[in-house]
């Protein structure tokens, strides 16, 4: 390994918890920008995805455990851990919106 591959994971390395503090931080300033329950209307909007994806997603076994609250009825994805379990899954959502989506209705 040259010096310069090796600076560039050193560099790496470092920055990578720093990335993952930085994320956790914009999901805790756009989290205050949503309501504690979203539908699947609601995901549609912040994913930009139709019904039907949004459905498959809702479905999904590791997404239903981690966000998916059955016990007012209606399902509904909790913010907080959605959030989390999109960091998790190393997703990003666009967040430079939300102020739109809250006039929309979202929030």
């Amino acid at each position: 390994m040259t010096f310069e591959e090796t600076l560039k994971q050193a560099v790496r390395e470092a920055i990578e918890p720093l990335q993952l503090q930085v994320r956790e931080l914009e999901a805790k300033v756009n989290a205050n920008d949503l309501p504690l329950l979203l539908t699947a209307k609601d995901m549609q909007r912040i994913l930009g995805k139709g019904a039907g994806t949004v459905s498959q997603l809702m479905q999904r076994q590791d997404f239903k455990e981690a966000c998916v609250e059955r016990e007012l009825g209606t399902p509904y994805v909790v913010t907080e851990k959605f959030l989390k379990w999109l960091n998790r899954n190393d997703m990003q959502v666009d967040f430079s919106n939300v102020r739109q989506l809250r006039r929309k209705g979202i929030g």
